[in-house]
């Protein structure tokens, strides 16, 4: 798990989750309001929430957008989270069962990281790969 989770606040413009993907190199950030988690928003739910293709030509709606709409627009609310002292194996089934790109770990309410497919691959990537054929 990553532990220091990059995270934006409910109220800020979707532009800053662009901003914050493009920086940070991240398709989620988790939403959270003193350190609970409150939500989840993905790349692909600050995508959806840009006009269409036809309507991206109009530069002016496309900043509006960008800053009109807040992050508690987008973001999922209903969260799936995993507590730090998972086995990896069962974190790997939820991904499997739930087909989600990440996870927030979370501990005492309050969020302390992030799980991601990525993680999850480098994981197995790092450990004896001899010994388990494809």
């Amino acid at each position: 798990m990553i532990k220091r989770v990059i995270t934006i606040g409910a109220e800020e413009p979707i532009r800053a989750i662009w901003l914050l993907m493009e920086k940070h190199n991240i398709r989620h950030i988790p939403v959270v309001d003193d350190q609970n988690l409150i939500g989840i928003v993905s790349d692909q739910d600050f995508y959806k929430a840009l006009p269409s293709i036809t309507e991206i030509k109009d530069h002016a709606k496309l900043v509006k957008t960008l800053d009109v709409v807040k992050v508690k627009d987008v973001m999922a609310r209903s969260v799936k989270a995993v507590k730090p002292e998972m086995d990896i194996r069962e974190a790997a089934k939820l991904f499997v069962e739930n087909k989600l790109g990440c996870f927030p770990v979370v501990s005492e309410g309050k969020l302390v990281g992030i799980l991601t497919t990525t993680d999850l691959m480098r994981y197995i990537a790092e450990r004896d790969p001899d010994k388990t054929p494809i």
